[in-house]
């Protein structure tokens, strides 16, 4: 990968999961402290993913 290649980051939220309530930003801000761009993308159901 180049130097100028952008490393990125998807971070996949299910809010009704067992742990979906816990905080995420100190997760985002551990990612983004290594250089990655974070994309937050919440669902509900298996099958949102596969879209």
């Amino acid at each position: 990968m180049s130097k100028l290649a952008k490393r990125r980051a998807l971070l996949l939220l299910n809010p009704k999961a067992r742990r979906g309530q816990e905080l995420i930003a100190p997760i985002v801000e551990r990612l983004e402290r290594g250089r990655l761009s974070v994309t937050v993308e919440k669902f509900e159901a298996l099958p949102e993913i596969a879209r």
